[in-house]
């Protein structure tokens, strides 16, 4: 989010902006004292630069309240200003669509430079590689407090850089315990930080410069002007016209933008083509599926290895009409290895429970939390219908190898609040796939028909072959891999296994540094480092935080978990909290992969 203020204050002529949610209030630079943030509030920079004669156009889907409440008429309310034009679509009297919306996350500053992923400019969505569950300042312990207090008095000057809560007002989100309410009212708190935690937050979004972000800012164009046309909007919303092709002499001109992309600290060069999910209701088109078309084709050339972060993933179970065929092509890639006796490796990182209220697993407040449950493991791994069950009963893979080809895994942390441990689940919502290290795809659209099929929800990625090379590594034997994407996986694998400086204490490097991931698809990597760490770490969460751990391998029916919550509550305490006086402190912060429940065993029954 620092590199989309930055690009903000950089816009000279336009800033087209579309989310699923979008949220004024947030903070996109969390540096420094709480007086010198509010300079980085989003609202106040897209009408700082409105006041300096930037057109900002905005688009956000227009929810059903009833249904969800996202805040966007409130948004839309609030930035009120001649250069702004902020449209609403779908409006159900129009359009006449009920279950669709606009799911895409795009920001384009001046048709040059495009920001394309998963991230909303949202309440709750803003992180980092350390994933903290709380930002709440205890009080001090007693050791801590000297038996005389001086007393300084402060004339004048500048706040100091003491703690300051990184997460304001309904910033800091857990929807695993409530959901958003009461938008419009953004500085209100939502949950007690002295005993709740939020919920972390992982996400990944690409940045674009040049013609690729000519595309994207079509797309947008699209979008607007046929939204203005079906809404019969008036003169005050114009329509916009696209920019000529992108020209040496205009790359000379726009290097301002061009400076802000950055990749671990540089920039790099790659082919990148624009994908989309859209049809007639979303932006007035024929029907594109590009983005479904990408990753199958993408696994389908896959060589060793495939890295999936995913929200969601339901697919491929045509006896229930779910026809995107994103998990049929794993199936058939890995079918084909196995036949062939290569080495090849899928890691599918995803939440451990959809975003969704689940304090009462079992009964109508966690239905649709459960029902998102159940389309995942059913086309992972419960019943003969799924990837695994299909794998062992149509391929022959003997159920205890299908591990060595693919595994599922989520991501948790834990922290203190008020000196009492406390785990939460991070939150996967990255729509991510690295191939092979030379192929990524980074976008908005989750693995479900709502994303692939292009008849509903509309969505926008960016498809990335990479065209600098380096010297790597595949399965012990030489490997040309891309720059771009094998720094993102390297990346992401780093941040997940806790080897990032930023995640060690006082930023030094880590003490397992000599821990590889170059080569994801080695038996070391894939079964000695990343395989065993996400075991290990499972075990020792169960060990700290015992029943409180859902879901787990351990509760396969609901009247065991109803026993264990209701055990958790009659003692005080809730999901993801300890016993114990304090959990161990590892050195080290961020999202540590844990085995995914059920995600190895084709048969489970969760």
């Amino acid at each position: 989010m620092s590199d989309v203020a930055d690009a903000i204050l950089a816009a000279k002529d336009e800033i087209y902006i579309t989310d699923w949610q979008f949220s004024p209030h947030i903070l996109l630079k969390r540096e420094g004292s709480h007086k010198n943030r509010l300079k980085w509030r989003l609202d106040y920079l897209l009408l700082k630069k409105a006041g300096e004669g930037v057109r900002v156009f905005l688009q956000a889907y227009k929810e059903l309240e009833l249904a969800i409440q996202l805040g966007s008429e409130y948004a839309q309310k609030l930035l009120k200003h001649p250069n702004v034009v902020f449209l609403r679509h779908p409006d159900v009297f129009i359009a006449g669509v009920l279950l669709w919306g606009h799911h895409e996350k795009i920001i384009i500053i001046d048709q040059t430079l495009a920001f394309v992923g998963g991230i909303d400019l949202a309440f709750g969505r803003w992180d980092n590689e350390c994933h903290m569950i709380s930002d709440h300042l205890p009080p001090p312990s007693p050791e801590s407090i000297p038996q005389h207090t001086p007393t300084e008095l402060v004339l004048e000057g500048d706040e100091d850089e003491g703690q300051y809560q990184q997460w304001i007002g309904k910033d800091f989100y857990n929807p695993f315990i409530k959901d958003f309410v009461e938008l419009n009212k953004p500085f209100d708190e939502g949950y007690d930080r002295s005993k709740e935690p939020r919920m972390p937050w992982h996400d990944i979004a690409s940045a674009v410069y040049g013609p690729a972000a000519r595309d994207v800012a079509r797309h947008f164009i699209q979008r607007h002007n046929f939204t203005k046309r079906e809404q019969e909007e008036g003169e005050e919303v114009p329509y916009l016209l696209p920019r000529k092709t992108f020209s040496q002499s205009e790359e000379q001109e726009t290097g301002y933008l061009r400076d802000i992309l950055t990749t671990a600290g540089h920039t790099l060069t790659t082919s990148a083509q624009m994908l989309r999910s859209v049809c007639e209701w979303s932006a007035g088109v024929p029907l594109e599926h590009s983005i479904m078309n990408a990753w199958i084709q993408a696994i389908d050339k896959a060589e060793h290895f495939i890295f999936i972060e995913q929200q969601f993933f339901i697919s491929s179970l045509l006896k229930e009409n779910i026809t995107n065929g994103v998990a049929e092509a794993l199936r058939l890639r890995i079918a084909r290895a196995y036949r062939h006796g290569q080495t090849f490796r899928v890691i599918i990182v995803m939440p451990l429970l959809p975003s969704f209220p689940a304090e009462k697993f079992g009964e109508k407040e966690t239905a649709v939390l459960e029902a998102v449950l159940h389309w995942n493991y059913y086309t992972l791994s419960r019943g003969e219908d799924s990837l695994f069950g299909r794998l062992h009963k149509e391929d022959r893979i003997p159920e205890d190898e299908i591990k060595n080809y693919i595994s599922v895994y989520g991501l948790r942390t834990h922290g203190e609040i008020n000196w009492t441990p406390k785990s939460e689940i991070v939150y996967v919502h990255s729509k991510l796939m690295v191939v092979d290290d030379r192929i990524t795809i980074i976008g908005s659209a989750n693995v479900n028909d709502r994303s692939m099929t292009g008849e509903r929800d509309s969505e926008v990625a960016i498809r990335f072959e990479d065209k600098e090379m380096i010297d790597g590594t595949m399965n012990g034997q030489p490997y040309q891999v891309g720059k771009f994407s094998h720094s993102i996986r390297v990346h992401l694998f780093k941040e997940h296994l806790g080897l990032l400086p930023s995640q060690q204490k006082g930023g030094v490097e880590s003490p397992s540094s000599d821990i590889s991931v170059e080569d994801p698809a080695s038996d070391e990597f894939y079964l000695n480092t990343w395989m065993k760490a996400a075991i290990n770490n499972t075990q020792l969460y169960k060990q700290v935080f015992g029943g409180s751990m859902v879901p787990t391998d351990d509760t396969v029916h609901y009247k065991q978990l109803k026993q264990i919550q209701d055990q958790l509550r009659s003692g005080g305490g809730g999901r993801g909290e300890s016993s114990r006086d304090s959990a161990e402190d590892p050195g080290t912060c961020g999202g540590a992969p844990t085995s995914f429940p059920g995600g190895g065993r084709p048969h489970s029954r969760l």
